[in-house]
């Protein structure tokens, strides 16, 4: 088996456009390349140093460098608008009737969706559920936590429609903010890899 050397590890990530410690890893066993994890890192880390690659494995980057650079965030920033345009519309209480049915529509996600959708987010980050089971996982979490929310607003005399719409928009986007941060903190990991039953 011929050795890991610069020139090979370039080559892989040249030729196969690989942006990961992890992909180089599986890259070198598929080819049967001899190679200790620490070689590996060395040679990444020389690499990277003199500006030849740039993994993301190396890139220190800021939450605030992720929440700006990354395009898998995009799920914060409809959370954030939603809630925020809900809550202008029931605050300002137009008549008008275009602005109504927006109301009603985005009040329906907000209630029904998006608290649900930004807890899953908050407590699985960064795991790949099949798009039913989180849908309803979603749905399941968001009717809950606006029981909540309604039965604590209604306990201290509270229960109008400003103030369940914007605790509830503050809930799901502070909810928001902990999966986003906890997804920047937490490597990927399949639904399955959770559920594999653990062998010695």
């Amino acid at each position: 088996m011929p050795r890991l050397t610069k020139k090979i590890l370039l080559e892989a990530i040249d030729k196969y456009h690989i942006e990961s410690i992890g992909s180089i890893r599986e890259y070198l066993k598929s080819k049967q390349i001899d190679f200790t994890d620490d070689e590996l890192v060395r040679l990444v880390r020389e690499l990277s140093s003199d500006g030849t690659v740039i993994l993301k494995d190396l890139k220190s980057e800021s939450f605030s460098g992720y929440l700006g650079g990354n395009n898998q965030v995009w799920w914060l920033y409809a959370v954030v608008m939603v809630s925020m345009i809900e809550s202008f519309l029931v605050i300002y209480g137009s008549q008008d009737q275009l602005l109504t049915a927006l109301r009603a529509v985005l009040g329906l996600v907000l209630l029904g969706f998006l608290p649900g959708y930004s807890a899953t987010r908050a407590v699985f980050p960064r795991v790949r559920f099949p798009f039913l089971e989180r849908l309803i996982l979603s749905i399941f979490l968001s009717v809950m936590i606006s029981i909540g929310i309604g039965t604590l607003l209604g306990a201290v005399f509270l229960f109008q429609s400003a103030a369940n719409v914007l605790l509830l928009g503050s809930a799901t986007i502070v909810l928001a903010l902990i999966g986003s941060y906890r997804s920047f903190r937490v490597p990927a990991k399949p639904i399955e890899e959770l559920l594999s039953p653990i062998t010695a």
